[in-house]
């Protein structure tokens, strides 16, 4: 009886100081960094980040039309002989263009240290580092720089369209040829295309109603964009851009997106 009494005063001993354990560990505040965010293997990383569509991007594709529409012409997309490879770019006035992802390039509204772990964390850093060693490289070659958000470009597009052209005028002012092309912006019709820029027209707002149909899928569901990212094996950066139209989707994601959220796949590509 004895032996029996003493065992289970040690057992509730021991539960006590379990309990005591717990709680004291429960009210430590919470350290986020030791929360590990990106679970993916460097292969599955590899493959994500090369899926990210790094030219031709909606908002880039939106900015052209746009400039095209405002008599703007003489362009170069990708322009591989000046630094940081321009996404449009003019040699002979020598001004560059380039139309930065919000999330990518480290935008503070966008992105915040330790949100998202240390890989993103290391990866945005070295991307903003490379954007200052690109604008100072251009500098120093007597480069003009324009650089936009994505999000100004959606939201702000007229205003973006005059940076630009002040930019071109401003380095044309020497040059009659490209003074009297600037002089009328509005020699263009609104209604008209650059080559090849009508189909972007048409891929561009279905990828916009894609990102309408899974974000309010989502929301219909009471997913958050993480839990989706973790049932469809993808990232949450990947769910982002789908849901802001940037990324294209093909017919396996589309299936793999529906099943995270308990949807037919047609309910993602109603009214494409």
């Amino acid at each position: 009886m004895r032996t029996r009494r003493r065992h289970s005063s040690e057992r509730a001993h021991v539960a006590t100081a379990a309990v005591a354990a717990r709680l004291q560990h429960e009210s430590k505040p919470f350290d986020r960094s030791s929360v590990v965010v990106d679970t993916r293997t460097p292969e599955q990383r590899r493959r994500i980040m090369a899926a990210v569509r790094s030219t031709d991007t909606a908002p880039e594709v939106r900015l052209r039309r746009a400039l095209y529409a405002a008599g703007v012409r003489g362009w170069r997309c990708h322009y591989k002989s000046a630094p940081g490879r321009p996404d449009m770019a003019w040699p002979s006035l020598r001004v560059a263009v380039f139309v930065d992802g919000a999330f990518w390039h480290g935008h503070p509204s966008r992105h915040k240290a330790g949100r998202s772990g240390a890989y993103w964390d290391e990866k945005i850093a070295r991307n903003v580092e490379r954007d200052r060693q690109a604008d100072a490289a251009l500098e120093a070659s007597g480069w003009s720089i324009v650089r936009v958000w994505d999000f100004e470009v959606a939201r702000e597009l007229t205003a973006v369209v005059k940076r630009v052209t002040e930019a071109l005028r401003e380095r044309a002012s020497d040059t009659a040829q490209w003074q009297r092309r600037l002089a009328r912006p509005d020699s263009a019709p609104a209604t008209r295309q650059a080559p090849g820029d009508a189909r972007n027209d048409t891929v561009a707002e279905e990828h916009r109603r894609f990102g309408e149909n899974l974000r309010d899928a989502r929301h219909q569901a009471g997913v958050s964009r993480q839990q989706l990212a973790q049932a469809a094996g993808l990232s949450d950066s990947t769910i982002r851009l789908y849901e802001q139209g940037v990324r294209e989707p093909n017919l396996r994601t589309i299936v793999k997106l529906a099943r995270g959220l308990g949807v037919a796949p047609a309910a993602l590509v109603r009214a494409l």
